[in-house]
């Protein structure tokens, strides 16, 4: 076992690829693959790398506790980094993460994107507990300790960097992120990388995409990397898979090399 740092619990802290990096004990992904590995899903950020050029701006939305948050920074040293988490627990460890690893050109917002600017209810969590909390969704079942949280549209965001390249992770909401950022989409057309490993959604998340002029193509894979930054040969994740999508507008294409066009939005590869 790698040495970590504790804190105040459920805080950690682990010297990793990208830096010293804080996380949450409990979280069953991003804090295990941390002080497993000392990375998380760095098959993402190998793609990222031959996309995404110095002078963009880059925008994660659903930046969680900031594991990719630091790569993602410093892949565009010239241009800007703008991450979202509505999350207040996982935000203040996301704004610790890009301030330990001096991330100058990075800002964090506290807040969730989605179609409508107001406020929506976020279910209570117990950070002490063991989850996947980045896997809590917004849309999901309400409980007795809901709060409020801030939610707004991505075309109401006109103060900010507009967006050359963006990252999508936001639990079922993805439809809802793209139309509240229609006009900005249409106006940029960034690079998209968005999940889609739910299978109730994905038709019209996939429909939305071709809507707006995009192609977009299958970027699956493992959790586990065997060229990991600690060596470490046991994969605690067996075969569990990330599923997203690069999409491009047609405007501005790209060579994607090795990846599989999605040309039926009924088919996902979940699918039996």
């Amino acid at each position: 076992m790698n040495k970590f740092y504790q804190f105040d619990n459920p805080v950690r802290m682990i010297e990793g690829r990208y830096g010293f990096m804080v996380y949450n004990q409990f979280c069953q992904y991003i804090g295990k693959a941390l002080e497993n590995y000392g990375e998380y899903c760095e098959h993402e950020q190998d793609l990222f790398r031959q996309f995404i050029k110095p002078n963009f701006n880059v925008w994660e939305i659903g930046a969680n506790t900031g594991s990719q948050s630091v790569a993602l920074s410093r892949m565009c040293l010239d241009g800007n980094y703008v991450g979202f988490e509505p999350q207040i627990e996982l935000y203040k460890i996301f704004t610790t993460n890009l301030t330990l690893n001096n991330c100058s050109n990075a800002r964090s917002l506290n807040f969730a994107l989605g179609e409508y600017d107001g406020v929506i209810e976020l279910p209570a969590v117990d950070y002490k507990m063991s989850n996947n909390f980045g896997a809590i969704s917004l849309l999901g079942p309400k409980n007795n300790s809901t709060e409020n949280i801030e939610i707004k549209k991505m075309d109401s965001l006109t103060y900010l960097p507009q967006p050359d390249f963006l990252k999508i992770d936001v639990e079922g909401m993805e439809k809802m992120v793209l139309l509240g950022g229609y006009s900005t989409i249409q106006k940029n057309k960034p690079i998209i990388y968005i999940e889609n490993d739910r299978l109730e959604k994905s038709s019209e998340l996939i429909g939305t995409l071709w809507d707006l002029g995009y192609e977009c193509y299958w970027h699956i894979t493992t959790y586990y990397n065997t060229n990991n930054f600690f060596q470490n040969h046991n994969n605690i994740y067996e075969n569990t898979s990330s599923f997203n999508m690069l999409c491009f507008h047609k405007d501005k294409p790209l060579n994607v090399n090795g990846l599989p066009m999605i040309s039926d939005k009924n088919h996902h590869p979940l699918k039996k």
